[in-house]
């Protein structure tokens, strides 16, 4: 290194400690210098905010389910005599729709006439049997009278000549034929009596011939009757399995026919489904109902029942008929199943179709009017809700007992009078400031929905 060059490096090294004094010495200029931040004594905003009153209102609980429609009454008809078909109503086809009382088809009844004339012959021989039982009776009686009349003029005579013959008037081998004659006479009046006496058995057993010949008779003619089949009640035509010319047997299948007059829908329901439409029957005491409780008030819903995929909402009025006995054990659902009476009534004034079996169908439960904390399902956010209370915010944990549309039903975290904020807040700090925003329509808006739940 160059003696020029070590010159340079001492004056560097001498200028650094320079450097550094001065720039502290404007550092600390500036921090002298600087302008202290203003204090801001403004209060921060509220916000503003939709609340509801909590209170206590009606609601009706409801539940949807699904379903197939079936007739409540199957009727699968056959034959309860044999024989042969000699005619087959022209309206026994799939489909077609026959009225109580017309005649569907008929049985060759030859046989079965004959049979009919048969057991009544029987039975009137059976009838001039014991009529002939009861003429003989009282010729009998006739005759035993008569053999005691006789038996007692022929003891009287033997008296007579036992006394003649101690006297000597007569032999004694006269008084010894007269006492034979009059035990002749003793045993025709036993004789008799004995006659007479099995007539009450004999009479028993014809009156059982009677009986028999009667209940044979009986039996033809029903058996007749049977020839000739009609309906009790209006039916729809399922599946026909006879026609004309058919010789059928005991017990062959002729036809399937659907009742009219009901038709039942079974839908299958959950827990989550059944327990808000107890909600309802709750003792206010708490106290443990019966199944028979619960039984009754499934029986008790109103039922409306709606055909799935119709070109227009249409609906019927049902009744709750039967409850399941015992949970699914595969599905955990309960058996529930409504009626429809009249499904065929105003099809064409209300513009609706008929209720067919196979259709399916939506089941909406509905249970009686409970009261209830209410409050609107967008004011919760994840089991909480946002309160205001003395223009502040809160945040509170609650119970729903079950949700009804967009309605939440509370059971527990909510007392009557809470202000529910309905608006949107975020972030949502406890302890904000917030100025509550009276909308009326918000309240009873509320009312109004709990209220139509079900309607």
């Amino acid at each position: 290194m160059t003696s020029s060059a070590i010159k340079a490096l001492l004056k560097r090294r001498r200028m650094l400690p320079v450097l550094i004094l001065g720039g502290i010495l404007m550092a600390m200029s500036l921090v002298a210098s600087r302008q202290k931040p203003q204090r801001y004594e403004g209060q921060v905003p509220e916000l503003l905010v939709e609340a509801i009153e909590v209170k206590r209102m009606p609601i009706r609980a409801e539940t949807v389910a699904f379903g197939e429609v079936m007739p409540s009454l199957i009727l699968e008809a056959n034959s309860e005599v044999g024989g042969r078909v000699v005619s087959v109503s022209a309206d026994l086809e799939p489909g077609a729709i026959i009225s109580a009382g017309a005649p569907i088809l008929n049985i060759d009844e030859t046989s079965y006439q004959l049979a009919v004339a048969q057991a009544e012959s029987d039975l009137a021989v059976y009838r001039a049997k014991l009529q002939e039982l009861e003429v003989e009776k009282a010729n009998r009686q006739l005759s035993l009278e008569i053999a005691q009349r006789t038996l007692e003029l022929g003891e009287q005579e033997l008296q007579r000549k036992e006394q003649l013959a101690v006297k000597g008037i007569v032999s004694r081998s006269a008084a010894d034929a007269e006492e034979q004659r009059v035990l002749k006479l003793r045993q025709e009046v036993e004789l008799q009596k004995g006659n007479l006496s099995l007539f009450p058995t004999r009479r028993q057993v014809i009156k059982a011939q009677i009986s028999r010949a009667e209940a044979l008779l009986g039996e033809s003619r029903y058996q007749l009757s049977r020839t000739r089949i009609s309906l009790p009640y209006n039916v729809r035509i399922g599946d026909v399995y006879v026609e004309a010319g058919q010789s059928i047997a005991h017990g062959t299948r002729l036809f399937v026919a659907y009742g009219m007059d009901q038709v039942e829908v079974s839908a299958e329901l959950t827990m989550a489904q059944i327990v808000p439409l107890f909600r309802s029957i709750e003792s206010p005491s708490d106290q443990t109902l019966s199944p028979d409780d619960f039984s009754d008030a499934l029986l008790g819903l109103e039922a409306r029942v709606g055909l799935v995929g119709g070109i227009k909402p249409v609906e019927w009025r049902g009744r709750v008929v039967r409850v399941g006995g015992t949970m699914d054990t595969t599905s955990r659902t309960l058996s529930v199943v409504v009626a429809v009476d009249n499904p065929y009534r105003n099809i064409v004034a209300e513009g609706r179709p008929p209720l067919f079996r196979g259709m399916y169908a939506r089941i909406k439960l509905i249970a009686p009017p409970s009261p209830a904390l209410v409050i609107p399902r967008r004011a919760m956010h994840e089991g909480r809700v946002y309160l205001a209370e003395n223009n502040q915010l809160k945040i509170r944990t609650i119970t729903v007992d079950y949700y009804q549309g967009d309605l939440a039903v509370v059971r527990s975290g909510l007392v009557p009078g809470d202000q529910v904020i309905t608006t949107d807040v975020i972030p949502a700090i406890s302890g904000t400031a917030v100025s509550v925003i009276d909308v009326k329509k918000g309240v009873s808006g509320l009312a109004v929905a709990a209220e139509e739940v079900g309607e």
